[in-house]
């Protein structure tokens, strides 16, 4: 699956769906992972939100691709945060 996002923002998807199409079985036989591309939008997941994306695929001719159902997405910005720390320092040595 494939996606365009703003630097800051992620989203937490799942790395796989099902893809169900139909057609002649000559032109079947050639359907696979090199020529099926599935895309979703993401104008409407907001950050803090969860969000269910349409998925749009498109693979080769002659082929009837069935809508797939909607993927679900948590949607988050990534954030950078300043956090001051005291380092103490301390020997460690072997006891004889």
């Amino acid at each position: 699956m494939s996606y365009t996002l703003p630097p800051n923002l992620v989203l937490l998807i799942p790395s796989k769906t099902t893809i169900n199409y139909s057609g002649l079985a000559d032109a079947i036989k050639n359907v696979n992972t090199t020529n099926t591309v599935a895309l979703c939008r993401r104008h409407a997941a907001q950050p803090g939100s969860i969000a269910r994306l349409a998925v749009r695929v498109t693979t080769i001719g002659n082929v009837t691709v069935q809508t797939p159902a909607p993927i679900v997405v948590n949607v988050d910005t990534l954030q950078s945060k300043e956090l001051p720390v005291q380092v103490v320092a301390r020997a460690l040595g072997l006891v004889p």
